[in-house]
């Protein structure tokens, strides 16, 4: 059976490789893979050439970091691909883009020191804010994420501010850590005689993946904005007159472009009784005609055993990359002038595939195979492009007006909160997983079948609706705040000088055994090894400062050559005071463990031998976010 290529719906963003090449798959070949969206433009930061007259302020680095407990501590090395303002009394201009904006996507990550104050402008005047909002309880506008108050002296004292929005949830991270906002900004719209007709609205903004705002309204430019009229246009605009912050992966796109149009569409019936792509050569025609739509539970008088073309051309205003997309039940392939850019031999359980294609500007011909197997009978054709938003294409998405499930969530108690079920860990779907929740607010995911630390995160517990309500489809227990997570895999393995990478499966003899509980009710892990147990414990810091974890390790005699893994990122950075960094989005504190940073490959790793010449050690660590 070939594999399920399923796409995540949302604010998942795929890239994709080679997308400057047409799509020339045989169609005896496995599916075109999904696409959630086309890239965002990346603004370079190898030099400053996107952005008007930067002052002295502002400059590239290659790395920034700084102690999480220290006041305003940001430093830099020599490099580009970081954007980074570090004001002085003489130097502390605000930022602006080379290019203006009016419905815009934004991605950027951010970096800010203890107690810095920084700020991301839309059009110049919209503000969201940033700020180190690390462990603050109850939210305000001038939080990280909030939506900046509008201010007017006139109003009188004490009553200046106003229209501020805070965002739903504290999602911040410790200072000195990268964070990462996602945008989607609606400009103000304005009638041809310059009069305004719908106020600058923040569709949605997530906080380290966490959603904070929906569809907010701005009717002015919020405090300390460069300019005080609005307009369809405006620069992004970066504050550079407070505090210390840094940049990086600043990506957008811009939208309002022309759309594509679709022409009229020929359809051709056939009877089919096949579960697969059929021969249309084959089979035998009961009807034809022509439609402005792909609506084809309305356009074919069977509704069972069919299949069906339909051919047509389309209209692209503007010369670029293209992605389609087809949602079908049951299957079918898209074609662009001949070339088959959207696979699906019926296996996908109706699920969106795509792919994409580079077009000129102008007519070309497009045409949907689909064939039609028992129950309801459906296709949608999306497409994006240039300035134009992922949309339907003469379809109507099924899925447009389905309200979102209320949340079904849990929170602990006096004791631990404990939950078996499934997780997603990266891209993959954890099903041997324990999830324990803390009334001090920390929280984590533990895979019992590896041993592994999955995801940890803090303020409230979970949202078990797609595991409990209805049908239960995806039985995912979802994080209530943006989750941390740490490496997957088996933490303990014997190596040798010879071995590069870290072993892949678990040592021979390796077992999980269950996990009891202690007196607080909290779980202890049980591993077996050979001779060699292994305990496994956590426990909240306090002041949700992060995750301590505990780790006893008895054996018959010493082991050879036998090592834990503590952690593993693209990048590890040694900081002071036994601290890591650990790929910019958590610090591990290792107290007096004597870690070794070593090179797995493609990966680092913190590496501690153990039980070298004892029987029985124990260590922890904790994990800082």
């Amino acid at each position: 059976m070939r594999p399920t290529y399923s796409l995540y719906l949302g604010i998942i963003f795929i890239l994709y490789s080679n997308c400057s090449q047409k799509t020339t798959t045989n169609l005896a070949e496995a599916p075109t893979p999904s696409f959630a969206h086309l890239p965002l433009e990346a603004v370079p930061l190898t030099e400053l050439s996107a952005w008007n007259n930067p002052g002295a302020n502002w400059q590239l680095a290659g790395t920034a970091f700084g102690a999480y407990a220290k006041e305003k501590d940001l430093q830099l090395t020599e490099g580009s691909g970081i954007l980074a303002n570090l004001p002085s009394d003489s130097a502390r201009e605000n930022l602006f883009s080379s290019w203006e904006h009016g419905d815009l996507e934004l991605e950027l990550e951010f970096l800010l020191p203890k107690g810095s104050n920084s700020g991301v402008y839309l059009q110049g005047r919209y503000e969201v804010q940033l700020l180190d909002s690390w462990g603050n309880g109850e939210l305000r506008h001038a939080d990280c994420g909030g939506i900046y108050q509008r201010w007017d002296p006139s109003r009188g004292e004490g009553k200046e501010g106003f229209e501020g929005h805070p965002p739903q949830t504290n999602a911040s991270r410790a200072p000195n850590l990268w964070q990462k906002f996602h945008i989607l900004f609606r400009a103000p719209k304005f009638d041809e005689s310059g009069q305004k007709i719908s106020p600058a609205t923040f569709e949605w903004v997530y906080h380290n993946g966490q959603l904070i705002h929906e569809n907010v309204e701005v009717f002015g430019p919020t405090r300390a904005a460069a300019f005080e009229d609005e307009a369809p246009m405006g620069p992004l605009m970066l504050q550079g007159d407070h505090g210390p912050v840094a940049f990086r992966n600043i990506r957008f796109k811009k939208y309002g472009a022309q759309q594509i149009d679709l022409g009229a569409l020929s359809y051709e019936i056939f009877d089919y009784e096949g579960d697969t792509r059929p021969d249309f050569d084959s089979l035998s025609k009961i009807q034809e005609g022509t439609v402005d739509s792909f609506n084809i539970a309305q356009t074919s008088e069977k509704r069972e055993h069919f299949a069906m073309k339909l051919s047509g051309e389309i209209t692209v205003p503007t010369s670029g990359t293209y992605l389609f997309q087809t949602l079908l039940d049951d299957g079918g392939d898209l074609f662009i002038d001949g070339q088959p850019v959207v696979q699906n031999g019926g296996e996908f359980e109706f699920e969106r595939l795509g792919g994409v294609v580079d077009l000129t500007q102008g007519t070309h011909t497009l045409e949907l195979h689909f064939f039609q197997v028992t129950w309801r009978a459906h296709a949608t054709v999306f497409y994006e492009g240039p300035e134009m938003e992922l949309q339907p294409l003469a379809s109507i998405d099924p899925f447009a007006n389905r309200q979102k499930a209320k949340p079904l969530v849990i929170e602990p108690g006096e004791t631990p909160e404990m939950l078996r079920g499934f997780v997603q860990y990266k891209d993959e779907k954890r099903t041997q997983v324990l999830s324990v929740g803390h009334q001090e607010g920390v929280h984590y995911s533990y895979d019992l079948e590896e041993g592994a630390l999955l995801s940890v995160w803090k303020g409230k517990f979970a949202d078990v609706s797609q595991m409990w309500v209805a049908r239960g489809h995806s039985q995912l227990l979802q994080p209530l705040n943006a989750p941390i997570e740490p490496h997957a895999g088996i933490s303990l393995a014997f190596l040798d000088e010879s071995q590069a990478n870290w072993p892949l499966e678990a040592p021979a003899g390796f077992k999980a055994i269950g996990y009891h509980l202690d007196e607080g009710m909290n779980p202890i892990f049980d591993y077996q090894m050979g001779e060699l147990t292994w305990e496994d414990q956590f426990e909240p810091l306090p002041d949700q400062v992060g995750l301590k974890r505990s780790i006893n390790l008895s054996a018959e005699g010493p082991q050879e050559g036998l090592y834990f893994k503590v952690a593993e990122g693209t990048t590890i950075d040694k900081m002071p005071n036994n601290l890591y960094r650990i790929d910019g989005s958590y610090f591990l504190d290792v107290g007096e463990l004597n870690v070794n940073l070593t090179d797995l490959g493609s990966q680092k790793a913190l590496l501690l031998p153990v039980l070298a010449d004892t029987k029985q050690e124990e260590l922890s660590y904790s994990l800082i976010w």
